[in-house]
């Protein structure tokens, strides 16, 4: 396996989990996102490479 070297692409319809305050989950497209922040809310985003060695 041979890690990407470049980003790739986001689709155009990329969805969103989203979690409500009753726990429940739910799928939103991206451009949802301000619409579904309120004050207070915690936006967990994941930008973690995979290192090289990982894939061995």
């Amino acid at each position: 396996m041979k890690a990407a070297t470049t980003p790739t692409q986001r689709p155009h319809d990329a969805r969103l989990l989203h979690v409500d305050a009753a726990g429940q989950l739910h799928h939103a497209p991206r451009s949802a996102l301000p619409q579904l922040l309120r004050p207070g809310d915690l936006l967990v985003a994941n930008d973690a490479a995979t290192l090289p060695a990982s894939l061995h």
